[in-house]
């Protein structure tokens, strides 16, 4: 089962689904939290860096710890910057870091070979 926080597409955050639901990390917590408790298969998330500022990825990595995800897909750009700003590769190099399961590059990704910028 994969969470997408991730989605920018514009109908789906008016629901305030995918990647809307950045714009307020206690939810997350709680949806992860429901989740984690309920699923009993591998249990992935996709998210992006935050809503409209990287800001709030210092309050979602301990988030994403707490719960335990078996993997983290991390497209390192806000919901906001759709596809269309640098990837903030120091990013996903630090949820590599501190979070204790695997985590996935998503965005931009050309070859297996480590960027410059990490």
């Amino acid at each position: 089962m994969d969470l997408n926080l991730g989605c920018p597409a514009p109908i789906v955050c008016r629901k305030d689904a995918g990647g809307a639901l950045l714009r307020d990390p206690a939810r997350v917590d709680a949806i992860l939290g429901a989740l984690r408790d309920a699923v009993q298969i591998p249990f992935t998330v996709k998210t992006r860096i935050g809503f409209d500022s990287p800001a709030v990825f210092d309050d979602l990595l301990p988030i994403f710890a707490k719960h335990s995800p078996d993997l983290l897909t991390v497209h390192a750009r806000t919901v906001k910057d759709m596809y269309r700003s640098k990837v903030r590769y120091d990013l996903i190099a630090r949820a590599a870091a501190e979070l204790p399961c695997p985590v996935l590059a998503n965005g931009n990704i050309y070859s297996a070979r480590r960027p410059p910028t990490c």
